[in-house]
């Protein structure tokens, strides 16, 4: 599905923030609005793109929501554009982009996924890498693409899990972990499916709300002296969101224009 607004440039920035909180595999941005543009934004599902729609008409911006193929031109254009990515060691990229000669590679097929080069995705890789992985336990909530998981086990992570509730999503993480000669045990649903278990590193790349509601138990997750890595917040979430975790100390945050990523531990 996917969702076009016109929007005037006054509206932009809350335009793209409804956009992208509701996971979209890509957003776009066109001309021919005097004074504004036109964004388009696919999802892999009519629910997603009813949520962004009906937001966006709460705020006052006129949205429609339609079928589209599985890649309309718009999505070709943006792979067409879409840069590598380059966090720390870490070198994300499309199959189509040339495998980088240093650092370590990690590709992604998004398919209608979220998660490759949006900014709350860019954050929490770069805490994730900020983070020793080497032989640690990891488990990526949420998963999108599985880029978070599988830079995680690129980076020497053992035991890398990776759950989320859409199934299309899981699928994408399994191809993109054997695209990358990687092991991942993803699987469909949500927290509830770790229950028990522990884990040295949890990343949760949600939004603040969902994190809010998944407060408890992404806690209860971390081993003694582990590290929950938090993104998908706006700047101004941190403090609310850092609130739901009293018994961790928050080692380092990292902001990319009006978004936040944290890193609290155990």
């Amino acid at each position: 599905m996917v969702v076009r607004a016109s929007v005037p440039d006054r509206d932009m920035d809350v335009a793209l923030d409804v956009l992208w909180r509701h996971e979209p595999s890509a957003v776009a941005e066109s001309g021919g609005v005097p004074g504004g543009a036109v964004l388009e934004a696919g999802y892999p599902s009519a629910a997603a793109a009813a949520r962004a729609t009906d937001e966006l008409e709460r705020r006052g911006i006129a949205a429609t929501a339609q079928r589209a193929g599985l890649r309309p031109d718009w999505l070709s254009a943006w792979r067409d554009r879409e840069p590598r990515h380059r966090i720390g060691e870490l070198v994300i990229h499309l199959p189509e982009h040339p495998r980088p000669a240093g650092g370590v590679a990690v590709e992604i097929e998004p398919a209608d996924a979220f998660g490759f080069g949006h900014p709350s995705t860019r954050l929490a890789l770069a805490l994730l890498a900020s983070i020793p992985l080497r032989g640690a336990s990891v488990v990526d909530i949420g998963c999108g693409t599985g880029v978070l998981a599988v830079a995680a086990a690129r980076l020497g992570a053992a035991g890398v899990r990776a759950v989320d509730v859409d199934e299309r999503a899981v699928a994408v993480t399994r191809d993109n972990a054997r695209r990358n000669r990687v092991c991942v045990d993803a699987v469909a649903g949500s927290v509830e499916r770790l229950a028990g278990s522990r884990a040295d590193v949890v990343a949760a790349n949600l939004g603040a709300a969902t994190i809010a509601e998944l407060a408890d138990a992404l806690s209860a997750l971390l081993a003694p002296g582990g590290h929950l890595v938090l993104s998908g917040l706006l700047t101004r979430q941190g403090d609310e969101t850092r609130a739901r975790f009293p018994q961790l100390r928050l080692v380092e945050s990292l902001t990319d224009g009006d978004w936040l990523a944290l890193r609290l531990r155990a």
